[in-house]
């Protein structure tokens, strides 16, 4: 490139290397690549000609060529200082307009940088200047970078709407790419949130647009999170061979955040299919990969991870070191949804060590952050786990008392309940023998077939006795919607619905205790 040799000329310069740098179609989260690695370059070749020119004006557009290019080379940390000159040069200028705009991308920076509370100060400012000025395009974009702030505080009702507002604005303005990229985020919310069905058909929709405009880096992250949704509906062989394939294309573009998110979701898989060593493998790389890089927030839930991974291995004491260190850092970030979560962790651990009461303690204290939050498949987690404290305590009232008091049963078959262990508890009256139970249960119409395994969501449970029907006034059901029955049956018990089932691989343990049969089951 020739060197300007005057103002005139250096504008020139400088519009060209603008028409470059927005021709590559960059975006804050893509994946780093050669293209955004292309913008950096040109940028740092602005700032050389400024510098040299001594000229202010010149020296901002370098600033805010730098602070888009770097973030959108995953350099989040380094875009900081730039966005922070720009605007305050800006706001000195009174170019409030441009300062507001400035700031949209300075909330993405610091919410990849994991510093949320500074992002949302920054939203609310330039929200004022939208709103006061009737910007609605600009609202949205803040909106959807706003939305990337609490999603990744893990705020996901706060998340999904900034979203769909900002979509709603997208969608009126005819900015299709735009659009494109909300659709996306909202579709990762969704599926957190176990609405598989319309998380599917955005992430489908984000890559028919993200093709249509040849965004292809947005095509590859939906598909990537598409991957990750496999794995959130069981579908692990689908999501294990999406992440093996997308992996070493990271690797080839030099996206170390990605090639690392990888290893984190598939130790999440891992730990589902209690492949625990594997896992715990995994979970390591990418804590010291996500240190390595500076991101807080993803080396802790990979901490979080190596501690289930530990937890499985039965090595509870460098478990509870792991969730310690995660729940330090989750606790900086004030993220309730992850600070709930460990605790129902570290009751795991507890109750697995034989420490009832603290596993108890945990297990209340994060069904009460769960059920603030809203998340119905984590308050489920938590009370499972509380009445499975309750077996072991051989506490049948407070069994009783659970059932009585979360009725959540009503809305369980949304859940992916082959993820948690699953229990049942019968009373029966004293003439009603063991052997006489039948167990029936009847699966929907797509079950899934995972390592030889058969799985669907359970639509309907009964049991009944050989010569009577066992009625709800012989019958509770207690702990939540998961209390079911589907277990390797004992020789000496003959449950035929149960024992359909058991020659699928799964194990069980029965408990008698006086005119009581006790069934739980543990997937192995």
């Amino acid at each position: 490139m020739a060197k300007p040799t005057s103002e005139g000329d250096l504008q020139q310069t400088f519009d060209r290397i603008w028409s470059k740098i927005r021709g590559l179609n960059l975006y804050a989260g893509q994946p780093r690549n050669l293209a955004s690695a292309q913008s950096v370059s040109l940028a740092h070749h602005a700032l050389e000609l400024a510098t040299k020119s001594r000229s202010d004006r010149f020296l901002l557009e370098a600033w805010k060529m730098l602070a888009y290019s770097l973030t959108a080379n995953e350099q989040y940390e380094d875009s900081l200082v730039y966005y922070k000159s720009a605007i305050e040069q800006l706001e000195r200028l009174h170019e409030h307009e441009q300062a507001a705009r400035s700031r949209i991308g300075y909330v993405i920076a610091l919410a990849y940088a994991t510093r949320y509370r500074e992002g949302i100060e920054i939203a609310a400012q330039a929200e004022k200047w939208f709103t006061e000025n009737r910007d609605d395009a600009g609202r949205a974009r803040l909106l959807t970078n706003l939305g990337i702030v609490y999603a990744r505080l893990d705020d996901h009702a706060k998340a999904l709407e900034c979203y769909s507002t900002a979509a709603e604005i997208f969608e009126n303005h005819d900015d299709k790419p735009s659009a494109a990229q909300t659709y996306h985020n909202m579709a990762n919310i969704l599926g957190i949130l176990d609405r598989f069905e319309q998380a599917d058909e955005l992430y489908q929709r984000t890559q028919k647009l993200a093709e249509e405009l040849q965004l292809d880096e947005l095509a590859m992250q939906a598909s990537y999170n598409r991957a990750y949704l496999h794995h959130l509906r069981g579908r692990y062989s689908d999501a294990l061979y999406a992440f093996s394939r997308l992996r070493e294309r990271f690797r080839q573009v030099g996206s170390q955040r990605h090639h690392a998110l990888c290893d984190l979701d598939e130790t999440e898989i891992y730990l589902q299919l209690n492949l625990s060593n594997d896992a715990a493998i995994l979970a390591g790389r990418a804590v010291r990969e996500f240190g390595d890089l500076g991101l807080h927030h993803e080396q802790a839930k990979a901490t979080a991870f190596l501690g289930v991974a530990l937890m499985q291995l039965r090595r509870f004491a460098a478990a509870l070191d792991a969730f310690g260190k995660a729940q330090n850092m989750f606790e900086t970030e004030e993220n309730s949804y992850w600070i709930g979560l460990l605790d129902l962790y570290r009751a795991e651990v507890h109750l697995s060590a034989g420490r009832l009461w603290e596993a108890q303690a945990l297990a209340t204290q994060a069904n009460l952050v769960f059920e603030r939050l809203a998340i119905s498949s984590k308050r489920i987690a938590s009370l499972v786990l509380v009445g499975r404290v309750a077996m072991a305590l051989n506490d049948l009232a407070g069994l009783k008392r659970l059932c009585t008091k979360y009725p959540l049963w009503l809305r369980w078959q949304k859940l992916r309940w082959f993820c948690f262990p699953i229990m049942f508890c019968a009373e029966k009256s004293p003439n009603a023998s063991v052997s006489g139970m039948r167990l029936s249960i009847t699966l929907n119409r797509r079950p899934m077939t995972l390592n030889g395994i058969r799985h669907g969501f359970i639509t309907m449970i009964s049991v009944s006795h050989s010569s009577r029907a066992v009625t709800s006034h012989t019958t509770r059901w207690c702990v939540c919607p998961l209390i079911t029955c589907i277990a390797r049956t004992a020789s000496r018990w003959d449950i035929p619905g149960a024992s359909a089932l058991a020659r699928e691989g799964w194990s069980n343990c029965y408990r008698i205790t006086r005119h009581r049969c006790v069934v739980t089951q543990n997937n192995r």
